[in-house]
């Protein structure tokens, strides 16, 4: 086993951590403070049994956090975030070991518990499908460019008259 790595002090709640499929070795791990609630994301590389940690970005008050890498553009992700409410779904991307965080982009309104989920879509780049919970299963179609998230369409409700607990979504 290698020497632990502390990424976030004096200590980090859910926790997610994402692996790179264009770039061996290179993950992605977020996570929320739970004295402030915001929350972090910071690139790690991993070489045999070293952990190196690129620069944190830190989300502000967003301290639910869900990521997913995309499946057709090198160097690109997307991240989701959310205190109460309403969700935010951020573009970004990765030079190096650093972290570009987009503008966040409102995926839903009004309160509720938001449990999201990403998939990105490995036959359309830049396309993701974001699913989550709040009071009924809903799914969002976002495409990103760059730093850049836009949704496209309405979101879509899953309940058909009955309840979704958190939904989740997969390409084939």
């Amino acid at each position: 086993f290698g020497t632990p790595v502390i990424f976030r002090t004096p200590n980090a709640w859910h926790i997610r951590i994402a692996s790179d499929p264009h770039t061996a070795g290179r993950f992605l791990v977020c996570c929320r403070e739970p004295a402030g609630s915001y929350g972090f994301v910071r690139v790690l590389s991993v070489s045999g049994t070293t952990i190196t940690l690129g620069a944190e970005a830190a989300l502000g008050n967003q301290s639910y956090v869900e990521v997913e890498f995309d499946k057709t553009v090198v160097d690109s992700f997307v991240l989701t975030a959310v205190y109460t409410s309403p969700g935010y779904v951020h573009a970004c991307t990765i030079s190096g070991t650093t972290i570009t965080v987009g503008t966040g982009v409102v995926i839903n309104s009004g309160s509720g518990y938001l449990n999201f989920k990403i998939a990105s879509d490995p036959s359309l780049a830049g396309r993701f499908i974001i699913s989550y919970y709040q009071t009924a299963g809903y799914l969002r179609v976002v495409t990103i460019s760059g730093t850049t998230a836009t949704l496209r369409g309405g979101q879509l409700d899953l309940s058909g008259g009955s309840q979704v607990w958190y939904p989740f979504v997969e390409f084939d």
